[in-house]
C-alpha cells in the first residue's frame, strides 16, 4: 500500500512514518526550484519534526555528496568547478546534514542516484517509508 502525505506537513508526516522501523530520506525540492535552499532546508525541518514526533529511532539520508571532504578541510562543494546550479542545493544538504547530527539515536548514511517520488509527495512502504523527488 503506498500512502501519500506532504513532506512539509510535519504532523502529516510523523502520522505516516509512525510504526516503521526506520527512514530513508531523499527528499529534494527539485534543482530547478528558485526557492532550492530554503524548500529543502524546511523539508529537512519538517522531516526531522516528523521523525521526533513518530520517535523513530533510525534515519538514513540520501544525499550531501557536496559536503564530503576531498581532503582534510576542503568539501566538495569548495572546489572551484563547482556547478553554481547546484550549489544552493548542496549547502541546504550540508545544512541538513548538521540537523541530523542533531537527532539523537539517529544513523546518517551516503548517496543514492535515484529517487522515488515526485514533486512534494511522500511514499511510505511497508515496513521502511522512502521518500524523495523525481529527477
Amino acid at each position: 500500500m503506498i500512502r501519500i502525505a506532504d513532506v512539509y506537513d510535519s504532523a502529516a508526516l510523523a502520522v505516516l512514518i509512525a510504526g516503521h522501523e526506520a527512514l530513508i530520506s531523499a527528499f529534494n525540492p527539485g534543482w530547478k526550484n528558485p526557492n532550492l535552499y530554503a524548500d529543502q532546508v524546511r523539508g529537512t525541518t519538517s522531516i526531522l519534526e516528523a521523525v521526533k514526533s513518530a520517535s523513530l529511532k533510525r534515519v538514513l539520508w540520501v544525499g550531501g555528496a557536496g559536503g564530503l571532504e576531498i581532503k582534510p578541510g576542503v568539501r566538495v562543494i569548495d572546489a572551484p568547478d563547482f556547478p553554481a546550479a547546484v550549489k544552493p542545493g548542496s549547502l541546504a544538504t550540508i545544512e541538513a546534514l548538521e540537523q541530523l547530527r542533531s537527532v539523537t539515536n539517529s544513523t546518517v548514511g551516503g548517496t543514492l542516484h535515484r529517487a522515488i517520488s515526485h514533486d512534494r509527495r511522500v511514499l511510505g512502504a511497508p515496513r521502511v517509508p522512502m521518500f524523495g523527488h523525481r529527477r
